[in-house]
This record gives structure tokens, C-alpha cells and sequence, in this order.
């Protein structure tokens, strides 16, 4: 049977945006077995994780990797799609590791493989468009780059910085082309990702007041919870979009 793999983190070791799904969908496929050379994701439009720059670099650095001949993501259309994995658990958790726990318990079958993550797993894969590779704003026919419009990105192996993409999923009409190719470079012959933290990652200070008084009865937890780091202003990474680039 299928096993189903879930990939968790807490809120002080990572944030939410590009590189962390990255993280997981790269090592999803660094996974598979050595005689697959087609891979497919579907996943839903959200710039702020699935449809940006950040993640098509990330692709782009697998596609190198594991030396798959071809690698299709495909873009469910907002507001008309329902991902099989958006699914709702309700149980008494008091610390991150209980919900590894109750996802590996979820279902008659135990059909979930959890991987429970550390903060060195998280890379910077962001940092390739600094160095390696350079996002255009126009394809190779002179037509704007409009994220919003992008249905299907293409990653082909023996064309590492050419990304063919389309605005419909269905139809014969022809990939556009945008070129990833530095301007004052040649590009590095294999990717390479930098870390992407250093230090445990603040939480709002309000949740933290929350978290605190929740799990009062037990000392183990009082102590997990108090030694959260915080700040007052924070931004949402998911909120950070390119959509419009």
C-alpha cells in the first residue's frame, strides 16, 4: 500500500513560505525510486508557497539532483479545488511531537509516514536566483511573466534554465519559454542551496501568552512553551507574494 508522507515542523524552527514547502517537496522526490523519470505535483495556486520564484528554483536544483528527465507542476484553479490532503484532525495536543504522533495513529490503515523535521533541514532555496539563476520578466517571445496567469511550469533536464509553461492545463496549444539564465554569468554546471536559519524563528508574542496558559499542568511543556522566542511585528510569509511580477 501507498504510503502517504507528512512532513512537520513547529512554529520556532521554520516559518511557513516558499522554502519550507520547498524543503518537503524536494526531498519527496529525492525519495523516490532511481527508475522513475516523469514526475507530476498538483498543488494549489498559493504564491506565498507554491507558485513563486523560490519554488521554481527549487525544481529546478531537484531536476538536477536526482536527474529526472522531467518534472510537470500543475495548478489547481483558485476556489474550484479540493486537495485530497486537506484534511482536519481534532485530538488534545500539548506539543509539537503529539501531532506526529496522532497523524501516525490517523485511519484503520496507518497510511502515513510522518517525518518529523529539524531546523538544519530547512535550505535557502531563494538564494539560487542570487547566484546561480535569474528569473526574466518576459518569455522568449517578448510576452510579460504574469504568475497569476501560470497554470503548468515544466522542468526538462537537458534544459536546466529554459522553463516552458502554459496558462491552461488542458488544450494543444504550445509551451511559452522563459529563460533562467544569468546576465553576467554562466550558470554553475550543479545548484547549490545555502541553510536558511540560524537561529530558533520568534512567534507572535500574544500566541505565546496563549500557548503558556494552556499548558499550565505540565512542567515539561510550561517550559518548552516558555522558552519561545518572541517578537511584536511579524510578517506572514504566505502574505508575501510575487504574483504580480
Amino acid at each position: 500500500m501507498t504510503k502517504l508522507h507528512v512532513y512537520l515542523r513547529y512554529e520556532s524552527m521554520a516559518r511557513r513560505g516558499a522554502n519550507e514547502i520547498a524543503l518537503c517537496v524536494c526531498r519527496a522526490i529525492l525519495d523516490l525510486p532511481e527508475e522513475i523519470k516523469h514526475v507530476v505535483l498538483y498543488s494549489d495556486s498559493c504564491p506565498g508557497q507554491n507558485k513563486n520564484t523560490p519554488f521554481l528554483a527549487t525544481c529546478l536544483y531537484v531536476l538536477q539532483e536526482k536527474k529526472i528527465e522531467m518534472l510537470d507542476h500543475k495548478f489547481m484553479v483558485p476556489g474550484h479545488s479540493r486537495m485530497e490532503c486537506e484534511v482536519t484532525m481534532l485530538t488534545q495536543i500539548s506539543h509539537p511531537h503529539d501531532w506526529a504522533q496522532l497523524i501516525r495513529m490517523a485511519g484503520k490503515k496507518k497510511t502515513f509516514n510522518v517525518i518529523e523535521l529539524t531546523q538544519e533541514d530547512f535550505c535557502d532555496y531563494a538564494s539560487l536566483l542570487r547566484t546561480d539563476i535569474q528569473m526574466g520578466t518576459s518569455n522568449e517571445d517578448g510576452e510579460k511573466f504574469l504568475w497569476q496567469q501560470v497554470r503548468w511550469l515544466r522542468y526538462v533536464l537537458d534544459k536546466p534554465t529554459k522553463v516552458p509553461y502554459k496558462t491552461y492545463l488542458k488544450g494543444k496549444d504550445t509551451f511559452s519559454v522563459i529563460d533562467m539564465t544569468p546576465r553576467r554569468q554562466q550558470p554553475h554546471s550543479c545548484l547549490k542551496q545555502n541553510k536558511c536559519y540560524n537561529n530558533v524563528v520568534p512567534i507572535y508574542e500574544a500566541k505565546k501568552i496563549f500557548y503558556h496558559c494552556s499548558h499550565t499542568s505540565h512542567l515539561f511543556f510550561m517550559s518548552f512553551y516558555k522558552n519561545l522566542k518572541t517578537e511584536m511585528d511579524l510578517t506572514d510569509p504566505i502574505c508575501d507574494s510575487d504574483e504580480e511580477n
